[in-house]
């Protein structure tokens, strides 16, 4: 009987470690299946981590990439710089010499006009090279030849004070013009050394010849102007006389060309006088021409220039989402990081499974008590959606 109560205790006691050891390997077998889901959200964080990684990889590369392009984009752009304001320095060298040639033809027309005398003072040419004066120096000349007359009248009124003042017969003088000169001719008259000035003889006082010293040296000086304005008119009719010859020489290559090309039977209908300006028209021509190519190539840089502008824009945005996403990966490793900190020292506790059943066996515990794992499950695993939607929700 004591051996039966004895087997009966040790069954009752088997009984019960058999049920606790039952207890025990459910319990144990569901933080197995805890302990696979977390290594299977462990491996999908892992993998997940290695994309973004290797996408941060690629990112860095693409940002050296842009970083290398806008360099040579903003080198490019300094080069076109440098030549739009090479162009544009040409173009106003262009510009001036275009005007320079078309004052020079407008003169030249000027001067190949055919005129027959508009006033009394041009020389008359032969009847192939009638030539007129520029505006310029018609104007100057004019100017000249009033002064001229102006100074004659003012000697002539001095030179009949001085008669009146004194008894001596004057010296006749008279003015011999040729061409654009006037020379005065002073016709000399004998005067005895005998014969003394009529003042003098009269027994003039000193206050009558205080005003003939005076009229004197307006003389003197009058005459002096005249003399320079002589000499002015004989510059300016050497002056003319060079623009003659120049439209001369003007002259006798035109009609060469004309007589050239109306030998050669290629006489054009229009206006003979188109002929003299030719070889300027067609210098024209050239530098227009040379200008719209210029012209054609600062309208190729200035779009090249915005299509750089624009291609630096879209640079600058990818540079933008680029650091943006490498921000946002570097925050993503700082938290697999802290994952892998917390989630290492709790697999190297011994009492980890202690830990987990008491915490099995209190399911209504608060969440800041649970771990960060945990509370990561119940945010993520908990609708079974995966980590996908949310990476791509956080992208």
């Amino acid at each position: 009987m004591e051996q039966l109560r004895k087997r009966a205790d040790e069954a009752v006691e088997l009984r019960v470690r058999c049920a606790k050891l039952t207890e025990d390997n459910r319990i144990c077998i569901e933080r197995l299946r805890e302990l696979e889901q977390e290594t299977r959200f462990s491996g999908s964080l892992r993998s997940q981590a290695e994309t973004q990684r290797m996408q941060a990889a690629d990112a860095r590369l693409e940002a050296t990439e842009a970083t290398r392009r806008a360099d040579a984009l903003d080198s490019e752009l300094r080069k076109v710089r440098e030549e739009l304001t090479g162009t544009v320095r040409e173009k106003m060298l262009l510009v001036t010499e275009l005007n320079r040639l078309r004052a020079c033809c407008e003169e030249l027309q000027m001067c190949v006009n055919p005129t027959r005398g508009v006033e009394e003072e041009i020389v008359s040419l032969s009847s192939n090279a009638n030539v007129q004066l520029s505006p310029a120096i018609q104007s100057q000349m004019l100017n000249l030849q009033e002064e001229l007359s102006r100074l004659r009248t003012s000697l002539s009124t001095m030179e009949g004070h001085m008669c009146n003042i004194s008894d001596r017969e004057p010296e006749p003088t008279c003015f011999v013009t040729q061409g654009f000169q006037t020379n005065p001719v002073t016709k000399s008259v004998p005067e005895s050394p005998n014969v003394t000035p009529a003042p003098m003889q009269n027994g003039l006082d000193e206050v009558e010849s205080e005003p003939t010293v005076s009229v004197e040296h307006e003389l003197s000086a009058l005459r002096s102007q005249l003399a320079q304005k002589e000499r002015d008119m004989l510059a300016l009719e050497q002056k003319y006389r060079g623009y003659l010859w120049k439209a001369r020489e003007v002259i006798r290559v035109l009609e060469r060309e004309q007589r050239q090309i109306r030998d050669n039977g290629c006489v054009g209908g229009g206006d003979p006088r188109d002929g003299s300006t030719e070889t300027s028209v067609r210098e024209i021509e050239r530098l227009r021409g040379l200008l719209v190519e210029k012209e054609d190539v600062i309208e190729k840089l200035e779009l090249h220039h915005e299509q750089a502008r624009r291609h630096r824009d879209a640079e600058e945005h990818i540079l933008v989402s680029a650091w943006y996403n490498l921000i946002g990966s570097f925050t993503r490793n700082a938290i697999e990081q802290r994952i892998q900190a917390r989630t290492e020292p709790q697999q190297l506790l011994p009492g980890a499974g202690m830990v987990d059943r008491t915490n099995n066996c209190h399911p209504l515990s608060s969440t800041q008590d649970a771990s960060f794992l945990e509370r990561q499950r119940e945010l993520h695993l908990k609708p079974p959606r995966g980590l996908t939607s949310v990476v791509v929700a956080s992208k």
